[in-house]
């Protein structure tokens, strides 16, 4: 049976009955979902942070609540539609201590620390196309779990439910959509200068970008309801489909359809045509899901989100449960990897040199929007723990007034500033116990700070993973390593390319 065909929804009626009756969780306890690539949740961090379904009886295999899906005791695999939530088994194939040396020393080029042998060693692997592409598939592996010790890091009770996405096949869509559109493309012949592209050609073309969009943003839907009725009030989700991908995309679809690469003004439209058909189909995947919050990644693509958008991040436009996050280094520049946008993204964290957890109970530093965006969630759900009745738009809304107002960020982001979830706590907490507004606790907490004299933070609270103990990550970059290459990881997609 499949999840939306249950009978009235029974999986959420039985879900709310048992929240009435306080049988599911503590009211403290607020619900956190992942939407990544699955997260090793044997790791010490996630210690009795971990959702537990109350409706399914482990190890049965028996679907107990009805929902369509068997023992998902804590969480999904929407890409294998299997309660594997993490690969175990592919631990050992990615223990190359190449990855880690790779990245320890990215954080040490940061500090300045690098021996020349260091520096040619990471310059002849940032040279090695074998080497990235395996470095790739590591930082996909290790993706979920570096993202979801971030985004619990913070909450006093978080509840860690775990999503995987699918992906869309490119190729085979291709192979289909010429199999079923054969007569038609055997009729089409661009001119040599192929600036003809109109009508035929171009509403055939489009077709299949549509199709690509459809197929990627129906299958987000699942997710989204399941979001919702599980009860999730912060969904982080640090994947997405930028202008790289795009790019990736279009030339390879029109490159089989018309055995020649697009012009550059056929590929910029077509990639901003695409994208922007994607994030609208995407919207209802964050509608089914009204009282969550829903926390994106920006993109690693250094663009500008105005224009060609990043789906699903570019969602926040139009969507009061959707917030979208850039990266900063800890100096509050923004990262140079990381896309912005002054209409389309809300606000910056910092997502340069970010430790976190990592699979077979290990710590790495990693950096990219996919590491921001977890900043902004924790802080979110620790917002609802403060104010469990808030709603997603009063939770944006918190962390967006409460930002550290950053100049060089006013063009590149909505709220003009960097997260500053001890301020956001602050206020919130006024708003709960002495019944403020948001403008007024604004205005008390702010003048507190002015009195004390005391800069406001300028990172989150967090606990270092392997550790059972709160700490700052305080570092601070000099202006110099803006210019330094930092090999973000990459942002989860919804395309296999």
């Amino acid at each position: 049976m499949k999840f939306s065909k249950c009978p009235f929804n029974l999986f959420s009626i039985l879900f709310s009955s048992l929240h009435f009756l306080g049988l599911v969780s503590p009211a403290h306890a607020i619900k956190l979902a992942v939407i990544d690539s699955g997260t090793d949740i044997t790791h010490p961090v996630f210690q009795n942070k971990v959702w537990f379904n109350p409706l399914e009886r482990k190890g049965n295999n028996i679907d107990d609540d009805v929902n369509g899906k068997t023992d998902d005791i804590n969480g999904w695999n929407f890409a294998l539609d299997s309660n594997v939530i993490f690969e175990n088994s592919q631990i050992a194939r990615f223990q190359n201590p190449d990855f880690l040396k790779y990245f320890d020393l990215q954080k040490k080029q940061l500090n300045n620390n690098l021996t020349p042998s260091d520096l040619a060693w990471l310059k002849s692997k940032s040279e090695d196309k074998t080497f990235l592409a395996s470095l790739d598939k590591f930082g996909e592996f290790v993706h979920g779990t570096h993202v979801s010790g971030i985004a619990v890091s913070l909450a006093e009770k978080p509840e860690l439910i775990t999503m995987s996405t699918h992906k869309v096949e490119v190729q085979s869509l291709i192979t289909q959509f010429k199999f079923k559109n054969k007569n038609i493309l055997d009729k089409i012949k661009l001119s040599s200068s192929k600036e003809n592209f109109e009508d035929d050609p171009k509403k055939i073309f489009y077709q299949l970008l549509e199709m690509f969009a459809t197929e990627a943003s129906t299958g987000l839907l699942p997710i989204g309801e399941y979001v919702n009725v599980t009860g999730a009030r912060v969904a982080n989700g640090s994947f997405g489909t930028g202008p790289e991908i795009g790019v990736s995309i279009v030339s390879q679809s029109f490159e089989s359809l018309f055995g020649q690469k697009p012009t550059v003004n056929i590929l910029k439209a077509s990639v901003k045509y695409f994208l922007k058909t994607l994030t609208s189909l995407t919207k209802p995947f964050v509608s089914q899901a009204p009282n969550t919050l829903f926390v994106f990644a920006a993109g690693n693509d250094a663009e500008d989100n105005d224009i060609y958008p990043t789906s699903p991040s570019s969602l926040s436009t139009a969507n009061s449960n959707v917030i979208s996050v850039a990266a900063t280094f800890d100096n509050n520049e923004l990262a140079p990897f990381s896309s912005y946008g002054q209409k389309s993204v809300d606000i910056a964290a910092p997502g340069v040199a970010i430790i976190s957890s990592i699979p077979a109970n290990q710590n790495m530093a990693l950096s990219g929007t996919s590491q921001a965006s977890p900043r902004v969630a924790a802080a979110a759900l620790a917002v609802f723990e403060v104010l469990p009745k808030a709603t997603p738009r009063m939770v944006k809304s918190i962390l967006m007034k409460t930002v550290d107002e950053v100049s060089s960020l006013k063009l590149k982001v909505k709220s003009a500033g960097v997260l500053n979830a001890k301020r956001a706590l602050a206020v919130a907490t006024l708003m709960r116990d002495q019944r403020l507004s948001l403008n007024d606790a604004l205005l008390e907490v702010k003048t507190k700070e002015s009195e004390t004299a005391e800069p406001p933070a300028l990172a989150m609270r967090e606990r270092r993973n392997g550790e059972g103990q709160n700490n700052y990550l305080a570092q601070t970059y000099s202006q110099q390593n803006m210019g330094k290459k930092i090999k973000p990881v990459r942002l989860g997609s919804m395309f296999k390319l």
